[in-house]
């Protein structure tokens, strides 16, 4: 099966399949041509067939968000009025709602990949293990190498890491 139309099958009904996440009306007639039956819900919002779609599918089976991300790279949207992150949006439309508490990580490390099977729910303490670029076996040889000398700004820019997360490491303050 190919990604899009897996993506196109996580549409759900009543929903507008271009991802803008606003409900669609009812099909006032039958329009075959188009699958439309009276009574059940359009595809679409008016002209919104025509929009530039939410994201793209790569090689790799993600579906990177193509608009618009906050400052940290994650995907944003606008739904209901209210600002969402799209990779929650797309993860509910696929599961149901979120446990209360629950943060979702993204399998694959790619904070614009809005693919549902791509997500799970974890609790915040697994959620922050998983996501930490740093190990406990790095922050051993950071504090090492700072002991004996080496710049936390050369440390910092050697594991990708911000600087305050080096010096954190450094003080005993994470990685304890």
């Amino acid at each position: 099966m190919k990604a899009n139309s897996l993506a196109a099958q996580l549409i759900l009904p009543g929903w507008c399949a271009c991802g803008c996440g606003q409900p669609t009306a009812l099909a006032a007639r039958n329009r075959p041509e188009h699958g439309l039956l009276k009574g059940q819900p359009n595809r679409c919002l008016p002209c919104h067939h025509e929009r530039k779609p939410d994201f793209r599918v790569e090689d790799g089976g993600c579906w990177i968000w193509a608009k618009s991300t906050d400052r940290t790279g994650y995907g944003q949207m606008h739904v209901g009025g209210q600002r969402r992150y799209a990779h929650r949006e797309y993860f509910e439309r696929a599961n149901g709602p979120i446990e209360p508490g629950r943060h979702l990580h993204h399998l694959c490390n790619t904070p614009r990949c809005v693919r549902p099977d791509h997500l799970v729910p974890l609790t915040p303490k697994d959620h922050r293990r998983l996501s930490a670029k740093l190990s406990v076996e790095k922050v051993a040889d950071i504090r090492s190498r700072y002991r004996a000398g080496e710049r936390q700004v050369d440390l910092a820019r050697e594991y990708g890491v911000a600087g305050s997360t080096i010096a954190l490491a450094v003080r005993g303050e994470t990685w304890v």
